[in-house]
């Protein structure tokens, strides 16, 4: 709470206490709008590295400890450092070689994490639709992220593009 000075009705000065925004909440623990803005960025960074399979803007996003962890019990279901799926982004780039279609649907953020919901519209070679939903949390370190959980329908991922791998001889989890 802090004070603001106003007028009482008979045009006298006094102090009336007045709510702080929530922005200005976040300040009292060291966090600045500032911060949170840049962790936007860099969200958004994040998203278009994905978009163009730039495997080295993806990596320059995070902490050299980071991880990436992609929830779910497929093939590619892991904790792994920001390393292997820079190689995991290599193979989508066989798959989409013209970088995929993720449309940001909305983008969130609060304390040291940013949420992001990406729709997909994809095809894969053969033609086949690959038009997947995603959330990515991302955990920051300062600006960069420290760990990132992505949630999408592992099914369709079964489903499109795992069969789509094997047709091009592509190992889904690479070492």
């Amino acid at each position: 709470i802090f004070r603001a000075i106003g007028r009482s009705p008979e045009g006298g000065a006094f102090d009336r206490p007045t709510m702080k925004s929530q922005a200005e909440k976040g300040r009292d623990d060291g966090e600045s709008l500032m911060s949170i803005e840049n962790r936007k960025v860099v969200a958004r960074q994040f998203v278009d590295s994905l978009r163009a399979s730039d495997g080295a803007l993806f990596e320059s996003l995070f902490t050299s400890d980071a991880i990436v962890e992609t929830v779910g019990s497929m093939a590619v279901s892991a904790r792994k450092p920001v390393s292997h799926v820079v190689k995991e982004i290599g193979v989508l780039k066989q798959v989409f070689p013209e970088g995929m279609t993720l449309h940001l649907v909305t983008m969130t953020a609060e304390d040291d994490r940013v949420r992001c919901e990406l729709q997909g519209r994809n095809s894969t070679p053969d033609g086949t639709n690959y038009d997947n939903r995603y959330v990515f949390i991302l955990e920051f370190d300062g600006d960069l992220i420290r760990e990132a959980r992505e949630y999408q329908d592992t099914a369709m991922v079964e489903r499109v593009l795992m069969p789509t791998f094997k047709q091009l001889g592509i190992v889904a989890n690479p070492n």
